[in-house]
């Protein structure tokens, strides 16, 4: 059986490509807004309204 490239197999290969090389290309002096852990930093918008919590 020969080996094809199907369209699901270069979505997925293109995802992969994407996934590993734009970190790379990420600005210098970038602050990412969520460290992935907890929500320190962020503060309620009381000029929206009241917020509400789970």
């Amino acid at each position: 059986m020969p080996f094809t490239v199907t369209p699901s197999l270069m979505k997925t290969l293109n995802l992969l490509l994407l996934t590993f090389t734009l970190p790379v290309f990420a600005q210098d002096g970038f602050t990412p807004l969520f460290n992935g852990k907890d929500l320190s930093g962020w503060t309620a918008n009381r000029a929206s309204g009241p917020s509400k919590t789970a």
